[in-house]
This record gives structure tokens, C-alpha cells and sequence, in this order.
């Protein structure tokens, strides 16, 4: 369950999810198997393979928040983690992390307006609130980050998804 106090805990709960997918995936499907119907779950509460995808995507945002509360937390005597400046610096990091994600969503958001040939006012006002409503996620540009930008990384190519309609 999410705890407002401790904060990592929405982190904690889809990161547990992730990991179990296949047997949470696993229960859904026999308990749809019911005869039973007040003991099978709603249609609207099951999650799509899309809803998978944006837990992973929120996954992937909230990680490194994560990680550096972990590493930070204590006093911060002697040699240990939690100092002043080494928090800073992660504050730094996550900044960049953050502005990171802004681009490649702003970048989706883009694509998604530019997609219909209607005025702005009737862009705005006929843009899907959610993706469920359009059956299908936009397609993006995936890029490194910018930290990564003077490093020699090598990325795995990404296996493009069909579109549907």
C-alpha cells in the first residue's frame, strides 16, 4: 500500500510490482476464469499491457530519487554518506534526470498536437485525455540522456512496436 510518510514507498510498491508481473498477470487470469462473478475483478481494474508500460516508464522516473534518498540518509559523520555537499550534488542529478524526461515528453506532447490539422483552440480541445482513448501510445525518438551525450555508450536497438488502429 502507498504511504504518504514514507516517501519512497510509490517507488517501492511499482518497483514489486514489475518484478512480479507474470504472477500478478497469472492471478488475474484464473480469477477471470471464475464461475463466480462477484469474485472476479472488474474489467477497468485489470491492467493492459499499456498500463505495464507507463508503470515502467514512472519506474524509470522515480528510481534515481530512490537510490539517492537511500544513499544519503543518516548524519553523515566520518566517512559515511549524507553530507551536505554530496547531497547537492545529487540534487543536481536529479535536475538534469528530471529535465531529461521534460524533453521526451514535450517531445510526445508535440507529436501528439501535431498529429491533427485543427486550429490550436480545437487541438486543445479535442486532444485525447488519456491514451487509452487513441488505442495506441504515440511513437518517440528514444535518445540518451543528456550526461551521456560525451560518453561512448552502446544502446541495444529498440524494437519498434506495431501501430494499431
Amino acid at each position: 500500500m502507498n504511504n504518504e510518510t514514507r516517501w519512497n514507498s510509490t517507488y517501492m510498491m511499482i518497483e514489486r510490482a514489475l518484478r512480479k508481473q507474470t504472477d500478478i498477470r497469472a492471478f488475474l487470469f484464473a480469477i477471470q476464469e471464475e464461475e463466480n462473478e462477484a469474485r472476479r475483478i472488474p474489467a477497468d481494474d485489470i491492467l493492459s499491457s499499456e498500463d505495464w508500460q507507463v508503470l515502467g516508464e514512472v519506474n524509470e522516473i522515480l528510481k534515481p530519487i530512490y537510490l539517492q534518498m537511500m544513499r544519503t540518509q543518516g548524519w553523515g559523520k566520518g566517512d559515511s554518506h549524507g553530507r551536505l555537499w554530496e547531497v547537492l550534488i545529487e540534487m543536481e542529478y536529479l535536475l538534469e534526470h528530471f529535465k531529461d524526461w521534460e524533453v521526451f515528453y514535450s517531445e510526445v506532447a508535440a507529436e501528439i498536437v501535431g498529429e491533427t490539422h485543427l486550429d490550436a483552440a480545437e487541438r486543445i480541445a479535442t486532444a485525447p485525455t488519456n491514451f487509452r482513448e487513441r488505442n495506441s501510445r504515440p511513437s518517440r525518438v528514444r535518445r540518451l540522456p543528456a550526461r551521456f551525450e560525451e560518453d561512448e555508450v552502446y544502446a541495444l536497438p529498440q524494437r519498434s512496436q506495431p501501430t494499431r488502429f
